[in-house]
């Protein structure tokens, strides 16, 4: 362990550290990487596949990461608390008012009402608008995020006017 310690244990020096302590059964880095994505993959199927009716939520947050080619739309559920929770991923090849659709569907199939007035906090594209109107109906209040409406505003600004014009984390006018 004293000569583990001392390598330091990486992916790329993975062998040699393990052969250190087996005394040479050892581990390929292959085996390491493929048991990470399987136990990712148990977490992550976890977190998208548990039960939402007991979360008291008074507003959900919906955004997309775009990774290459493809989209993952997150939604973020906040408690009357203020406590935060991830209640959904879901990937799709662009973000469209279907993909959407599919997410807010599967977070109802896993208990959150259809009854309750919640506020949804989107980027303002119209795929989500319309997909939250589907789903959630007159129920669902939707409010454009502001770091959003900044990023989109800056677009149309000439770049020597972008930083001194508006920022990111400026705080909203009444």
């Amino acid at each position: 362990m004293r000569e583990a310690q001392v390598v330091g244990l990486s992916t790329r020096n993975y062998r040699h550290t393990v052969q250190s302590v087996l005394y040479g059964y050892g581990i390929e880095k292959s085996s390491a990487s493929r048991e990470f994505v399987a136990a990712s993959a148990a977490q992550l199927r976890k977190l998208c596949e548990r039960k939402l009716d007991g979360l008291d939520l008074v507003a959900i947050l919906i955004d997309e990461i775009h990774l290459g080619k493809q989209v993952l739309l997150v939604a973020l559920g906040i408690e009357t608390s203020g406590k935060k929770h991830v209640l959904g991923l879901w990937q799709g090849a662009t973000e469209n008012t279907a993909v959407v659709k599919d997410l807010l569907e599967d977070l109802v199939a896993r208990g959150v009402s259809t009854e309750r007035r919640y506020l949804f906090v989107i980027n303002g594209t119209k795929a989500l608008r319309a997909a939250v109107e589907r789903v959630f109906g007159n129920r669902a209040e939707a409010h454009r995020c502001q770091l959003h409406k900044c990023r989109n505003v800056k677009e149309y600004l000439p770049k020597t006017r972008r930083a001194t014009t508006i920022t990111e984390s400026a705080t909203p006018l009444p």
